[in-house]
């Protein structure tokens, strides 16, 4: 074999196992029935509640407060394949995965001039990503976002014309609509634009503008209930350790990537150049990585403008496949053999698996969702459970577990309902410390101290109220 084709075939052969890998995970995870994740819960209820003609920010009950932290272009978007499915998450799956290949197909035109060996490879660097992937097949809005805000600044590169300047305005819109966090698109059209002069700013502008009209009727709710969603009950204490921890997480799996980003962001890129406005901009938005909560989702954008700029600085390096192999291969999975743990009237095993959801998980998701189906009202630290069972979920509990830690808000009404046996039936996790996260002291006190161990199913307790209660119902 000649040296300058080892690059090309190690290339080939590990896009075809992560490939292949990739495939599989998202054939499984697409079509598990129950919630991979906590936020998938959060978001296929607002998808239901769009899909049915609901508020999608209706007021708070103390009790039972759940909370809608997006605008709603994705639940719009999911809506019309929700009842297409008894599976709750679907819709919002397929509508993330539609925005993982849309994102794909957004770097590959980012990289047209570089040539179709740079495009392809650029592309599938950011889909075959391990964060990317995961985020493309669970039902979460961050992608269809970035789809629409890379659409925004490819279309900005396309030229000078008026309706390119109009439809990046309008993708720019369409990403804040999604999720807010992704404003780099807005602000490097912004720039862009106004150094264009008055015409092209006007054009963008306006496109901006009708995106962002469009939106008021899109939420449907009176302007106070949605700025209390969108804005209060989305504040959480900021967390510079998480950022770190965060940062140091995704840039361990993509360390060429970020670093061929550095070097083109160090080369200082063409000011004319609408893309590398857009990747100098999307380096502030890290930082809202910040927030208590925040997962590898916020480094998305980062990873994807990683991928134009490292395979542009690599546009007349012969060795870009071999390095593009190198990277591939550090997306390939390696972890140990799985670690099963039972305890005690533990009914199924807990497993380490976290990424393709396994037959165990789906064993404990059968039986919770049995459980949730013939209890009456329920406490569940899982919405998305709830949804599997056909059951509304009543409580967003990170969100308010987390506010009322920071003291932000008031528990004291839900912990008097669960003293006062409100709930027939309570669902939380068995690791007390993840426990934590969703149920504050003063509702957990009130959970220990008036229910009892029903069944302990994999990682998850079910309580039942105590007797005494059920006594005092009769009389």
């Amino acid at each position: 074999m000649r040296s300058g084709a080892i690059g090309p075939v190690c290339l080939g052969l590990a896009l075809a196992a992560v490939s292949a890998l990739a495939v599989r995970h998202a054939v499984i995870a697409i079509r598990f029935p129950y919630p991979q994740e906590y936020p998938e819960g959060i978001t296929a209820h607002w998808a239901r509640q769009a899909a049915a003609g609901a508020c999608l920010y209706p007021a708070v009950d103390p009790v039972s407060p759940m909370h809608n932290p997006y605008p709603p272009l994705f639940y719009r978007i999911a809506a019309p394949l929700q009842d297409r499915s008894p599976n709750p998450f679907l819709a919002s799956r397929l509508t993330a995965l539609a925005g993982l290949l849309a994102c794909g197909g957004a770097i590959a035109w980012l990289l047209r001039r570089s040539g179709p060996l740079h495009s392809v490879v650029g592309a599938l660097l950011f889909v075959l990503s391990p964060v990317a992937l995961r985020y493309g097949t669970t039902a979460r809005v961050d992608l269809p976002a970035l789809a629409m805000a890379l659409a925004s600044a490819a279309s900005l590169s396309c030229g000078a014309g008026p309706w390119s300047r109009v439809a990046a305005g309008l993708l720019a819109g369409g990403a804040m609509l999604t999720k807010p966090v992704f404003f780099a698109a807005a602000a490097a059209g912004l720039l862009v634009s106004w150094r264009a002069g008055r015409r092209p700013l006007a054009y963008w502008t306006a496109g901006l503008a009708a995106a962002l009209v469009a939106g008021f009727f899109w939420f449907g709710a009176p302007a106070g209930n949605v700025v209390r969603h969108l804005w209060t009950l989305n504040q959480l204490p900021w967390n510079a350790g998480g950022l770190v921890r965060l940062a140091g997480q995704t840039m361990a799996r993509h360390p060429l990537l970020f670093a061929g980003f550095v070097l083109f962001i160090g080369r200082r890129p063409d000011t004319r150049d609408a893309f590398g406005w857009y990747a100098v901009c999307a380096l502030p938005a890290v930082l809202t990585a910040g927030k208590t909560g925040a997962d590898e989702n916020y480094f998305l954008e980062l990873l994807a403008v990683a991928c134009v700029g490292a395979a542009r600085l690599a546009a007349d390096r012969a060795f870009l496949p071999i390095l593009a192999a190198i990277q591939v291969m550090l997306y390939l999975p390696v972890q140990p053999a799985l670690v099963f743990t039972r305890t005690y009237e533990q009914e199924l095993a807990e497993t380490s698996s976290r990424f393709t959801p396994s037959s165990r998980e789906r064993d404990a998701g059968s039986l919770l969702v049995a459980e949730l189906r013939q209890a009456g009202r329920a406490l569940s630290q899982s919405p998305g459970l709830m949804l599997a069972a056909g059951r509304v979920p009543e409580w967003d509990a990170y969100q308010f577990t987390q506010r009322s830690r920071a003291k932000l808000w008031d528990d004291a009404p839900l912990a008097n309902a669960v003293s006062n046996g409100a709930f027939d039936l309570v669902l939380m996790q068995s690791d007390p410390v993840a426990a934590a996260n969703y149920f504050s002291p003063h509702v957990r006190s009130a959970v220990e101290t008036h229910y009892t161990l029903h069944r302990a199913i994999g990682p998850w307790l079910l309580l039942r109220r105590q007797p005494s209660f059920s006594e005092r119902d009769a009389r």
